[in-house]
């Protein structure tokens, strides 16, 4: 009896993790051939947008977080708003160094990055912290959002496809 309850849970977590994997919609690039940008540009624009992120950041520019969010977020707020909200307005950048970006991980619609965040210590050192943020393709871009998220800008994007007006041929 404790055999067949063994062998049926056994079967369960199997058919479980099974399931689990399947429904995955960010995938590793394996094939290349058939994305539609090319990984060592996607690559190098990724590492740009960061180091210009996190400069301006360095400089009190906090209109850098407003430009990384989507589509629809700047739909619905402004930037006025956003500087409102407590994790903009209290956000603290005034020990921040640098950074070091290690590797980035790419994907079919975002990446993966691997980064060094060098802080200014009290004492009068360095910490360095470990981040891996996850940044997102839409359109052409690359995005490092901080407030929104992905599910509502595919959400955005599917009522904008709806009423979107097709090209007529002119003749």
């Amino acid at each position: 009896m404790r055999f067949c309850r063994l062998f049926f849970v056994a079967i369960l977590a199997v058919i479980l993790i099974g399931c689990s994997t399947e429904n995955q919609t960010t995938k590793p690039l394996g094939d290349l051939s058939g994305l539609s940008y090319d990984p060592v540009e996607a690559e190098k624009e990724i590492r740009d947008n960061l180091m210009e992120f996190f400069k301006r950041i360095r400089e009190g520019d906090k209109t850098v977080m407003y430009e990384q969010e989507f589509d629809y977020y700047h739909n619905n707020w402004t930037l006025d708003d956003y500087y409102g909200f407590a994790q903009v307005f209290e956000y603290v950048y005034d020990t921040l160094k640098g950074i070091d970006i290690d590797s980035v991980r790419l994907f079919e619609d975002s990446a993966r990055v691997y980064i060094k965040i060098i802080y200014e210590s009290d004492l009068g050192g360095e910490t360095r912290m470990p981040y891996a943020p996850t940044i997102y393709r839409s359109g052409t871009r690359w995005h490092k959002p901080s407030m929104s998220n992905t599910k509502e800008e595919w959400e955005f994007r599917e009522i904008y496809r709806d009423y979107e007006v097709p090209d007529e041929e002119t003749e």
